[in-house]
């Protein structure tokens, strides 16, 4: 038979042990209950990491480019900007920023051909990721301020690109002749007669808007130099960085190579 004060401690013991297993399961529940807390926020992306992957591209070609030597970084506050970062990615056609805040943002970088800076603006939302594509061969074509001849042909007319490359060991000339018969447009290419589909069209338009925008600065030993002559009037362009090579990119998509 237990005595008095042995019961006591025994009873007591026991309610130790109850209290510890009460502790625990509630301790249980409370790191359970964080962890679904933390799931469910990292779901809604509120921890998740908010990044820019950027990638470099020729577009013409869907290549990767890596000739980038800067770009600035700005943060879009109303009409204004700030200017957030500068980078450099030389050497490399895809690169991540990261730790910024929600919010919109524009990246001012140069394109190739010519050497004018372009701008592309961007939406960041927090735990997501924003993947932006920088053309660094693509014109900034200004519609309000160019109408393409091809837009401008009537029935009967016709207008001529020429082109000459003079280098060191070379010297290339070439010429199409672009006309508006009864409605169809054609055109004359060393001397046989081709149809023109909306594809070939753009890439005549395209052509005439980059013409207007190139560099005639010299920085290598080849010059190329075009013509658009419609009428009574004539327009001449130079290229004298040795990157655009647009003739033999407008002749490779007529299909002419």
């Amino acid at each position: 038979m237990l005595a008095s004060g042995s019961y006591k401690s025994i009873t007591g013991f026991k309610e130790r042990i109850l209290n510890f297993n009460v502790l625990t399961i509630q301790l249980s529940n409370f790191i359970r209950l964080t962890f679904i807390l933390l799931f469910a926020r990292l779901s809604l992306g509120v921890f998740a990491q908010t990044v820019v992957e950027v990638t470099l591209l020729n577009c013409e070609y869907n290549e990767p480019n890596d000739k980038l030597s800067f770009c600035v970084l700005y943060a879009m506050e109303g009409n204004r900007s700030k200017e957030i970062a500068q980078l450099r990615p030389s050497g490399q056609s895809h690169f991540f920023i990261d730790t910024l805040q929600p919010g919109n943002y524009k990246l001012l970088f140069p394109n190739q051909h010519p050497i004018i800076l372009t701008e592309q603006e961007f939406e960041l939302i927090a735990g997501d990721t924003t993947e932006v594509t920088l053309c660094l061969d693509r014109f900034k074509n200004d519609v309000e301020n160019h109408v393409s001849v091809i837009n401008a042909l009537e029935h009967g007319e016709s207008y001529w690109l020429f082109y000459e490359s003079h280098g060191c060991f070379h010297l290339t000339k070439d010429s199409i002749q672009v006309m508006n018969k009864e409605g169809k447009i054609q055109f004359l290419y060393h001397q046989k007669i081709y149809a023109l589909n909306a594809k070939k069209i753009d890439a005549i338009i395209s052509f005439e808007y980059a013409l207007n925008q190139l560099n005639p600065i010299s920085s290598c030993t080849t010059h190329d130099y075009y013509w658009v002559r419609y009428k009574e009037e004539e327009r001449k362009f130079k290229e004298g960085a040795c990157s655009w090579r647009g003739w033999t990119k407008l002749i490779d998509k007529l299909g002419l190579t």
